[in-house]
């Protein structure tokens, strides 16, 4: 006879709960949310203090308070101390009337001793040389020496052979003078006479040479090179009219020569510049 089940009894009662298992292994790290939107704009602050120039000696030469801006300070001089201060007077957003910083910026120190003096600066370079001046008059002429003494008498000569004895003949002329003899050497200088007349003047020196402008530049660092000019008559006017100032080449050859100032050329003087003559 097979088995027979039976009805399904009535649930039993809950049992009681069991003991906290261990703790399980911690899951991986989630993904990154997206970001949030942006907050409101937050409240302006306060504006900052804007010290105004000058130092005021007392409160009474403060602007009115009603007039100024929120933030405007003024520095005024506190004298009721035995050293004198500064007072910061200033306007806040809800103030009635100025607040005041006492003391504000500390007390002005003693002034500090004087430093040592500093080492002389090195010495400038020489500047370049002068132009050269014109050639002077010829001086007058000096006045003639002393004539010297008279030499010694020469050596007498030799004398010739005995001739041989001729008829006597008529009595002749005078035999002629005999040979000069050789001058001596020249004595010690006697002692230097009265100074003569003055002699009459000299012959006027060479005239120098002649220079040619040829061009005008405004300003001196504008001039060219003497090197490439290869001219040592040619000169420049540097300035505008009626200032110009005459600069010409002074050296031995364009290599050396040296742009040098001259001065200033007289208004309405008529030179030639590049061969025309214009007065400037």
């Amino acid at each position: 006879m097979g088995n027979i089940r039976g009805l399904q009894g009535a649930q039993g009662p809950r049992g009681l709960q069991g003991k906290q298992g261990i703790q399980g292994v911690q899951g991986i790290q989630g993904i990154q949310g997206e970001q949030g939107i942006q907050g409101p704009k937050g409240e302006s602050g306060a504006p900052g203090v804007v010290i105004r120039s000058g130092i005021l000696s007392s409160p009474s030469e403060l602007p009115r308070f009603e007039s100024v801006k929120i933030g405007d300070a003024y520095r005024v001089i506190n004298t009721s101390g035995s050293i004198i201060t500064y007072d910061l007077y200033f306007r806040t957003v809800d103030g009635e009337t100025w607040d005041i910083q006492p003391n504000w910026g500390g007390v002005p120190g003693e002034q500090g001793a004087q430093g040592p003096r500093g080492l002389q600066g090195p010495q400038g370079s020489q500047g370049p040389q002068g132009p050269q001046g014109e050639k002077g008059e010829q001086g007058p002429q000096g006045p003639q020496g002393p004539q010297g003494p008279k030499g010694d008498g020469g050596a007498r000569g030799y004398q010739g052979p005995k001739g041989a004895r001729g008829f006597q003949g008529p009595k002749g002329d005078g035999g002629a003078r005999g040979y000069q003899g050789y001058q001596g050497p020249q004595g010690p200088q006697g002692p230097q006479g009265a100074q003569g007349p003055k002699g009459d003047k000299g012959d006027r020196g060479e005239q120098g040479g002649l220079i040619e402008i040829v061009g005008i530049v405004a300003t001196a660092d504008l001039l060219p090179s003497p090197a490439t000019l290869q001219k040592l008559d040619a000169a420049y006017l540097v300035g505008a009219s009626p200032d110009y100032e005459l600069y010409v080449q002074v050296g031995e050859t364009p290599s050396t020569a040296l742009w040098t100032n001259l001065g200033k050329v007289n208004e309405g003087t008529v030179v030639m510049v590049g061969g025309v003559g214009q007065p400037v």
